[in-house]
Order: structure tokens, then C-alpha cells, then sequence
């Protein structure tokens, strides 16, 4: 299995002589064996290699138990080793996120801070996916809704800011990583949550990808990474040639785009939504939390009449004009205090928003007169009543709510003092909101402007789901 991973690791470019290749290594099967080839392959190509582990102060002794059997590891094998310690519920509790995403920012913070012991050096960050990684992430996203990236899923070599991250045992299947280690008489730690199928991905895991194997292909997991390979080349071309696209469309001398009818006119659908996805992510700096539900929203326009607008996110605008649809992205707003732009998420309708305030859930129905559901976090609003984009946020300075039928309307801030919130509480709450007004206070009231009549006659259905340490029930 080492020269199969060593071709690999060659064929990708991922390790040059003199690169300081930092390795994360939690102490499973896939980590450890990902450390011990690194171990051989670094001192023949004449690389630096350390290992760093990040206690997420999750579980307990069992957590301790595998900081302390990665040092030992890294001491008996001469790698040099860094180990850190952070308290993921607690960071995540104050950053207002879930425990899956502020453990991704405490260990790309402890590669940031390993790397500064090798100033002025080429690092490369390896990460321990396997085969079977990549047909769970094929899945995953397949059935959550995705494009070709998403279907490409795990790249061997990704660039992310300053620094290269590689995957060497992208490869090799879960079998191949075991047979390995018990050939060389490594043990490994076994990470107990990863047996549990409260997770999405462990179900996939755990129970869909060994059936598959057994009742439909033994070779599944070999055939799904191999699509992907191909979903990968393929979403490369269409990058690649939107990006083309895109210089074509830039504005000289200002920094929007202007999408012309001629020249959708001579492209393929695929080829029109990487455009429109390619400019939105120049405008923002970046493509998270930008959907295909946005890209069309900018396509729409050039069925609609001129001077028509969508907002999008992170400040940007779509307006369609005589000339065709321009895009552009306005400053971010401050809030009362000046010191923190306003941050806030597109809702679709219909459509599926996982944000920082929670998840949330939009559809739209024909109202013939049902009966409204009493349920405290699923409400229903008078859809044709709602003109702009609806945006899921925290609590800004100047919120207001309508609290009676005659546009009577009362402060937000007012409002959760009458209902006795703790003030710690109050900027935790998720508000839906247009622009100042608000919506909905998820947990709590809705805009009495908004609510479902005998003269509806579509409803706005919004279920919201959030972690159960920021809900606040009033």
C-alpha cells in the first residue's frame, strides 16, 4: 500500500524536497496510518514533517486518552509533535455556532499557529480521507442537493488561503488503511461518536455504503470515487471556462459585471449558471452560502421588465436595464454602534437555509382556508403580502414589529424587556426581517402585517430548527 499512496502523493505534486508538511492527526486508523507513510515518504524526499492534535474537549477521558497516544506515537517515531486543547461546546456556545463548524476553525487555528514554527517555509497541510470518505461526501451531497463541486466532493490538492492541503490516502479504501496497519502492528484509537448513526454522515457510513457493497456492487465505494473523479475534471472545464466568460463581462473602470443577452444567447444552460456563480463569488470574495436558488434569481431577471432588482448576499444586487442584467455589490452597512457590519441570510422560497441563526425551512402553499398550525417554531405568513427578500439575522439597533392590525408597531429591543428575556438572551434570539422590520421572532410573535387571513390566498410556511443550547422558549 505504501508505493500505491506514494505514486499518488507524485501524480498530485502534494510534497516537494524542503516542503514542512504538517499532519492532522487525531489518533484513528486513517490519521495514524496517513502519519506513518508521511514518516517514510518525507525523510526519502527530504521533507520536514510534524503532527498536530486537537483535543476538542468533547469526550472526556477517551479524548485524553487519544491526545496522549498521538504523542507517545509521534515521540516514538521521532515526529515532532503539536498538540492542543480547546473548549468546542463553550466557543461554540459564545460564537453563536454548531460544534461541527467551530471544530473546523479551532483546527485550521491550530495549523495556523504550528506554522508559524517554520517561518518563510512551503506548508502543506495533510488531511486523512480515504476512498471511503469520498463515496460518504458523494452521497451526502447527492442527497442534500448538489451540483457537479459538490458531487466532485474531496480534492486530492485544495489551496485555501496561505496554505496547500493535501490528501494522500484519497486513494486507498477503510480496508486497505486496516490491513495496513495490522500488518505493521500499529494500534489506532477509535473515536466512539463515529459509531453512533445520529449523524448523517454515520449513517451513510455505518449502514448505507456497507449495503450497498453487499447487495448491490462490492466494488461501490472504488466506482462512487471514481465518478467523482470525473464530476471533479468535469466542474474544473466549466470554472475554467467561466472565469473566460466573466472577464468578458466585467464593466471597465467600475467593479460590476454586465450580463448581455448576446452572449447568453450563444451559451449552454451549465454554462450560464457557472457564469452568473462565478461573478457573484468574484463581487463577494467568496461563494459560501451563495446557492443555484441566487444564480437563477439573476437569470429571472431577463424574463422580467426593466429596472426590476434581486438582492443577494453579502450586499450584492442583480438589475436587469436596457443593456441586460448588472451585478454589483453595494458597502456593508454598519449598525447603530459603527463597528460591526450588519450580518444577515437570504431566505428562498421555496428553499433551505443552514446559517449561524439556525436552520430554516420555506415553502409555499395555496391557502383554501386550513387550519393554522399552533406550532411555536413553524409559522405561516400571507405570502403575496411579502414584496422583497426575506433575511434570517440576530438583533440590530432600530428593529420594530407591528403588534396591531392598524400599523401599530413597537420596538424589538422594548418588546423582549416586556417579555422578560435575559438580556444575555436577547442577541441570540433569530429574527426574520425586511430591511428594520421585522417578521418573525422565531420562538415568539409574528408581524400582526403579515399574518394569514380569510383574504390570503398564499401562505409562507417558515419552520425553524435551531441547536438546542441557543433556543430560547418564550
Amino acid at each position: 500500500m505504501y508505493e500505491k499512496v506514494k505514486r499518488y502523493i507524485k501524480e498530485y505534486s502534494m510534497i516537494r524536497s524542503g516542503d514542512v508538511v504538517i499532519a492532522g492527526v487525531s489518533g484513528g486508523a486513517d490519521s495514524i496510518c496517513m502519519l506513518d507513510i508521511l514518516n517514510c515518504f518525507c525523510k526519502e524526499e527530504n521533507a520536514v514533517l510534524a503532527a498536530v492534535h486537537v483535543n476538542h474537549g468533547i469526550r472526556g477521558k477517551e479524548a485524553d486518552h487519544d491526545q496522549h497516544y498521538v504523542e507517545i506515537f509521534c515521540e516514538k517515531n521521532h515526529i515532532r509533535c503539536f498538540s492542543y486543547r480547546y473548549d468546542v461546546p463553550e466557543l461554540a456556545k459564545k460564537q453563536k455556532l454548531g460544534e461541527e463548524e467551530t471544530g473546523r476553525i479551532v483546527r485550521r487555528k491550530a495549523f495556523e499557529e504550528t506554522a508559524i514554527s517554520y517561518p518563510g517555509m512551503q506548508i502543506k497541510i495533510a488531511i486523512a480521507h480515504n476512498e471511503n470518505d469520498q463515496a460518504e461526501t458523494v452521497l451526502h451531497h447527492l442527497a442534500r442537493g448538489s451540483g457537479l463541486r459538490g458531487l466532485g466532493a474531496i480534492r486530492p490538492v485544495t489551496e485555501k488561503k496561505q496554505f496547500i492541503y493535501i490528501r494522500p490516502l484519497l486513494c486507498v479504501q477503510r480496508s486497505e488503511i486496516e490491513a495496513y496497519l495490522k500488518l505493521k502492528k500499529i494500534e489506532y484509537c477509535t473515536d466512539s461518536t463515529n459509531l453512533e448513526n445520529e449523524y448523517t454522515r454515520n449513517r451513510i457510513r455505518n449502514s448505507i455504503l456497507p449495503a450497498m457493497q453487499e447487495q448491490v456492487n462490492a466494488q461501490a465505494i472504488s466506482h462512487i470515487a471514481q465518478a467523482a473523479e470525473s464530476l471533479r475534471q468535469a466542474d474544473d472545464f466549466f470554472s475554467q471556462r467561466a472565469k473566460e466568460y466573466a472577464k468578458q463581462c466585467k464593466i471597465k473602470g467600475k467593479d460590476g459585471y454586465l450580463l448581455r443577452p448576446e452572449l447568453l444567447e450563444t451559451m449552454w444552460q451549465i454554462e450560464k449558471n457557472y457564469l452568473v456563480m462565478e461573478i457573484l463569488g468574484e463581487l463577494a470574495g467568496k461563494k459560501k452560502d451563495i446557492t443555484s436558488g441566487h444564480v437563477q434569481s439573476v437569470l429571472d431577471l431577463f424574463e422580467g421588465t426593466t429596472g426590476r432588482k434581486v438582492s443577494l448576499p453579502y450586499h450584492m444586487t442583480a438589475c436587469r436595464n436596457y443593456e441586460g442584467v448588472a451585478l454589483s455589490r453595494k458597502k456593508e452597512k454598519k449598525d447603530a454602534s459603527g463597528d460591526r457590519p450588519i450580518i444577515s441570510w437570504n431566505l428562498e422560497i421555496p428553499g433551505n437555509l443552514k446559517c449561524a441563526a439556525g436552520t430554516f425551512e420555506c415553502k409555499k402553499i395555496q391557502y383554501t382556508g386550513q387550519e393554522i398550525p399552533r406550532n411555536q417554531y413553524t409559522k405561516w405568513l400571507d405570502c403575496d403580502k411579502i414584496n422583497d427578500t426575506l433575511k434570517a439575522r440576530f438583533r440590530q439597533t432600530g428593529d420594530y414589529i407591528f403588534i396591531e392590525p392598524n400599523n401599530t408597531k413597537k420596538k424589538i429591543s422594548r418588546i423582549m424587556i416586556d417579555d422578560k428575556i435575559p438580556a444575555e438572551d436577547r442577541g441570540r434570539i433569530p429574527l426574520i426581517a425586511l430591511d428594520r422590520e421585522i417578521i418573525w421572532m422565531v420562538g415568539g410573535r409574528i408581524s400582526e402585517k403579515y399574518k394569514v387571513s380569510s383574504t390570503t390566498k398564499n401562505v409562507l410556511q417558515i419552520s425553524y430548527t435551531g441547536e438546542s443550547e441557543n433556543e430560547r422558549k418564550y
